[in-house]
């Protein structure tokens, strides 16, 4: 795609958004409460002030993180629901407009366990990836079980492996439609 202005670019992303509420009735929008995640949900909320949204938290986030989606969430009245692997509710989290999904920590806490018990270290400085698959990956798993498709906040310039990414992708019968793609840190 060759470089749009700004404003076009933003036209392109609501205009993908919009097609992609219309094909697909089960659709939602992953937050990570990070800048781009914040720029999708807004672009989306635009097309569509009633889109779900869904996020995926670890325990281990900073507290400032939390904050800001609670902040967010009421600000933006986004009615986020947050999945996490967790034994309970994070008192930060316990808000009537926040809906947190507790899914099993018995595999993380199995392999923490292992990890500072054989190396003294923490899990995800042990294996960062199999804790990331953990904490969320499996957890985003089961946010889109239900969905058609998802909108992302990904952009293509965050790292080389994000290079050969699409607008729309077809992850066995799950859409993932990734409306910023070409947007630039500016």
């Amino acid at each position: 795609m060759e470089e749009m202005e700004e404003t076009e670019k933003i036209e392109h992303a609501k205009k993908l958004i919009g097609e992609s509420i219309r094909a697909y009735p089960k659709i939602a929008v992953a937050c990570s409460f990070g800048k781009d995640s914040m720029v999708t949900v807004h672009l989306a909320r635009e097309v569509d002030p009633e889109i779900k949204i869904f996020s995926i938290m670890t325990q281990y986030k900073p507290r400032e993180t939390f904050e800001y989606l609670k902040l967010m969430n009421k600000k933006m009245n986004l009615r986020i629901k947050v999945h996490m692997v967790a034994n309970s509710v994070p008192e930060i989290l316990k808000d009537d407009a926040i809906e947190v999904v507790l899914l099993p920590t018995e595999e993380f806490d199995t392999k923490s366990a292992q990890a500072r018990g054989q190396t003294g270290m923490e899990f995800y400085q042990v294996d960062p990836d199999e804790c990331c698959r953990l904490l969320k990956v499996e957890p985003t798993k089961v946010a889109v079980s239900n969905l058609d498709a998802w909108i992302t906040g990904l952009r293509c310039t965050e790292g080389r492996t994000r290079t050969d990414y699409q607008e729309v992708e077809d992850k066995g019968g799950l859409i993932k439609i990734n409306p910023i793609l070409t947007f630039t840190e500016a």
